[in-house]
């Protein structure tokens, strides 16, 4: 079967030519063209009830409408009645008919999903109206002329050593790409298509290498892939306020296809020229456990300081919707300052020049709204361009005229500025130098046009005080505010890691204490084999808890006393072992497996 020829003057053509060819294809050789329903019906049904789905079913076979859309809608009650059974099932566990070991040793991991970890996702509380006020706000454009002049005070990037790759991307790139990519991923609700289609049919992904090669030698991306739908995701508190809500936004396959081999490229080009310094910008970085590195270097230093009675100020600085308010005026200005040739800074100017997206949860639907500013989170280019435009500050401070303001431990370079992706920690000794790298800081956020939310900063001290170190109340400022201090005995969050002048980890431990008992109580409510149970405790939980226990210095006393007796209690409980018996070693015969 030979490829249709692509044009690289009729891109939208071919884009549409490729997901006829999918649909196809999978009628053609697998017979189930009927899984993949227009996408005017998917729409047209989207948001009805089963009650109402079948209603209209009545109808249609009445009326002796299209036959398509009679199997459509029949198998769309069909699979809405199975997904209700199965969740009544598997969540109230009140079905004699749903055999819990049998589900657990046929697909263990969709059991944990299923079973454990199933909750309803919670949706906006606010109206489509109040949405799509809100985000056409934030995604519009403001001060579109602005030109963003590297500055004197930034210093310049040497010629590239190695210069870029502007060949298009071979079969063998694009492939690698698209196996390294989730198949759990989410496509887009526009076109449906998944990664699966691209990873199991190389006729496919010969058809989007062609593709993705005009597409990059003619320099612009084609409009039709230039929508998508932006999902909610809540973090935390009031449903009914918009920053409560993280906007992820999921784009077509074959467009994530090709700004991921855009930004190997690039990622290449920049490492290959040491233009951007991996010290200090550790996010979004392939084979650097930034967070790790970073909050154990920030626990290492306070203990410094604490016991070595020495001056430390560490300043958390919090930055307002910093994806979203990168200008786009900024990024090509940036691309230039790192040498990026301008056919590449075309297709990067070219995909977010009327890009557009609509807020979709499964109760609101808005119309399609312009992305006039910011990057999207969710797309895969867009944390690479964030710490580009970031790099421009991180390229100022490098210099050993501000490094020596840093805090310095054993042989160790002084160490003054933590950054992973939008998350920043000054750190210095005195306070005047904390002060002063603000002060440059706040220049930088001018340049920049970035908002930085004083109100959530925060600041962290300890100095000598007599013959012992204690902490105290630091007083400094950014845009002209005072940043708040941590209180006396509390602790602040820094990637995750809870840090206090005691260093007692006690939120990680009541974390840890309440997450172990949340999921013992699950496990031991469903109707599994004993032995099922203490699998899930192995291959489950004991991940679950990895996180707090690699990050922290808990002891192994704690641990002991307050975890594994926890677990011994529910242990003894499954196996009915008697006060008397010893849980030193627990035999699972039939999975050949031992827990000492």
């Amino acid at each position: 079967m030979s490829n249709p020829p692509i044009k690289s003057h009729d891109l939208n053509s071919s884009i549409n030519l490729l997901n006829d060819t999918i649909y196809n294809y999978f009628a053609e050789n697998f017979g189930c063209v009927e899984d993949l329903p227009d996408n005017s019906l998917k729409y047209k049904y989207k948001n009805h009830t089963i009650k109402g789905l079948k209603k209209t079913l009545k109808l249609l076979k009445s009326s002796n409408s299209d036959l398509a859309e009679i199997k459509y809608v029949f198998r769309l009650v069909r699979d809405k009645l199975k997904t209700c059974q199965t969740n009544h099932n598997l969540v109230n566990n009140t079905e004699e008919s749903f055999n819990h070991n049998k589900y657990f040793e046929r697909n263990f991991w969709g059991y944990v999903k299923k079973v454990l970890t199933y909750n309803e996702s919670i949706l906006p509380t606010f109206n489509i109206g109040d949405c799509e006020k809100h985000f056409k706000t934030v995604l519009t454009k403001i001060n579109p002329n602005k030109i963003f002049q590297i500055p004197s005070w930034i210093p310049m990037l040497p010629d590239p050593v190695f210069e870029f790759n502007l060949e298009p991307r071979t079969y063998q790139q694009v492939t690698n790409i698209i196996r390294k990519m989730k198949t759990s991923g989410s496509p887009s609700p526009l076109d449906q298509i998944s990664i699966i289609c691209f990873k199991r049919c190389p006729y496919l992904r010969t058809y989007q290498v062609e593709l993705i090669q005009a597409v990059w030698l003619s320099g612009t991306v084609p409009d039709e892939w230039k929508e998508a739908c932006t999902t909610l995701i809540h973090k935390k508190g009031d449903t009914n306020l918009h920053e409560n809500f993280r906007p992820i936004t999921l784009q077509s396959v074959p467009l994530k296809v090709f700004i991921s081999s855009l930004r190997n490229a690039m990622f290449a080009y920049k490492l290959a020229n040491n233009f951007i310094e991996h010290k200090i910008q550790k996010g979004f970085t392939p084979h650097i456990s930034g967070t790790f590195e970073q909050t154990a270097q920030m626990a290492y230093m306070i203990n410094q300081a604490r016991i070595r009675q020495r001056f430390l100020v560490i300043t958390l600085l919090d930055f307002k919707n910093a994806f979203g308010e990168v200008h786009h005026n900024l990024i090509q200005s940036v691309l230039g300052y790192h040498h990026i040739p301008e056919h590449i800074q075309f297709l990067i100017k070219s995909l977010y020049t009327n890009f557009k997206t609509s807020i979709i949860t499964s109760d609101l639907n808005t119309p399609f709204l312009q992305v006039g500013r910011g990057v999207l989170q969710g797309d895969c280019l867009s944390p690479l361009l964030f710490n580009l435009c970031f790099n421009t500050f991180v390229q100022h401070i490098k210099s050993e005229k501000y490094q020596q303001f840093g805090f310095s431990y054993k042989l160790l370079n002084p160490i003054h500025w933590f950054q992973f992706a939008d998350d920043a920690a000054v750190i210095t000794g005195q306070e005047s130098e904390n002060q002063h790298l603000l002060n440059r800081f706040a220049i930088w956020r001018q340049w920049a046009d970035m908002i930085v939310r004083v109100n959530k900063c925060s600041i962290f001290g300890i100095k000598k005080a007599l013959t012992k170190s204690v902490q105290y109340l630091p007083k400094l400022l950014i845009n002209n505010a005072v940043i708040p201090a941590i209180e006396l005995g509390k602790s602040f969050c820094y990637l995750g890691r809870y840090v206090d002048y005691e260093m007692t980890n006690n939120e990680h431990k009541l974390e840890l204490i309440s997450l172990l008992t949340n999921l013992l109580k699950k496990i031991d409510l469903n109707p599994l084999h004993p032995k099922n149970k203490i699998l899930l405790y192995n291959r489950y939980v004991l991940s679950k808890l990895s996180w707090h226990l690699t990050i922290t210095s808990i002891s192994k006393t704690w641990i002991s006393k307050n975890l594994d007796s926890l677990f011994t209690q529910y242990v003894r409980k499954w196996l009915e072992v008697p006060i008397s018996g010893t849980l030193s070693n627990i035999y699972v015969p039939n999975q050949q497996q031992i827990w000492s």
